[in-house]
């Protein structure tokens, strides 16, 4: 190159960074963005990852296609990107050898319930879908690991509250999850954090005990007369949920 050519790149070059992308950089930004990503899963050998995508991906097609939802995921880049890597990464923790690789697999996979939780509701369909996935895998993955019992009583009343607030004809599926969690957070001393808006501080125990109730005790008035069997069989359940947490302050 002669020198009044090298003057010339110094001169127009001033100032710019040059961004040198990765390989699966590269590949992002030249290739559909799903076929991109689904490449990567398979090939660091992520295969349940990869299964949960395509099977994401062609939900959006099919609700596209019946004019359900009118834009793609794929138009939301930045959180359709964390949520990859965020799910990618649970799915290699769960390969190592480490005893706290459960662990951090279902810290990662929290992580990534609370970025759909957290998407516009354009996105709805993802958020619903997302949580029957990770319950999925909780209701799996992990039962006997205690150091996982922490996230897996977050994510079912995370469930729970879900379930409650978008079809109340599921509240038996609402209720059975809000009891699961319960009995994992028996006799600890879990914070809430991220679940309760108002007491971010509050035991989850009682936070999960003190909702239950509420539901339990809606739950009897809605059936009182065309199934009373079920409203005081819930009415009572109420009524022990509370026993239970009040018992717990007292100690």
């Amino acid at each position: 190159m002669s020198s009044s050519s090298e003057r010339y790149l110094k001169k127009v070059m001033r100032g710019v960074e040059v961004k040198h992308l990765t390989l699966h950089e590269a590949k992002r930004t030249q290739r559909h963005i799903y076929g991109a990503l689904l490449s990567e899963l398979y090939f660091e050998a992520c295969t349940v990852c990869a299964k949960y995508f395509e099977y994401l991906k062609c939900e959006e097609d099919a609700l596209i296609e019946d004019n359900f939802i009118t834009q793609r995921m794929e138009g939301n880049r930045v959180e359709l990107l964390k949520l990859f890597e965020t799910c990618k990464a649970a799915e290699l923790a769960t390969k190592l050898k480490a005893c706290l690789s459960r662990k951090t697999a279902y810290e990662l996979l929290y992580q990534a319930l609370n970025i759909t939780r957290n998407l516009h509701s354009t996105y709805w369909w993802l958020t619903r879908s997302f949580f029957e996935i990770v319950i999925e895998v909780t209701d799996t993955f992990g039962l006997n690991d205690v150091l996982c019992s922490e996230m897996r009583a977050k994510i079912y009343t995370h469930y729970a509250i879900f379930q409650l607030n978008n079809n109340f004809r599921k509240i038996h599926k609402s209720i059975a999850y809000f009891q699961k969690a319960l009995t994992l957070s028996r006799a600890q001393s879990w914070r809430t954090g991220d679940i309760s808006n108002v007491f971010d501080e509050q035991n989850l125990h009682e936070y999960i005990g003190i909702t239950l109730a509420s539901v339990l005790s809606k739950s009897a008035m809605a059936f009182a007369q065309n199934n009373p069997k079920l409203g005081i069989e819930h009415a009572d359940g109420a009524i022990k949920c509370l026993a239970e947490v009040k018992s717990r302050l007292l100690m």
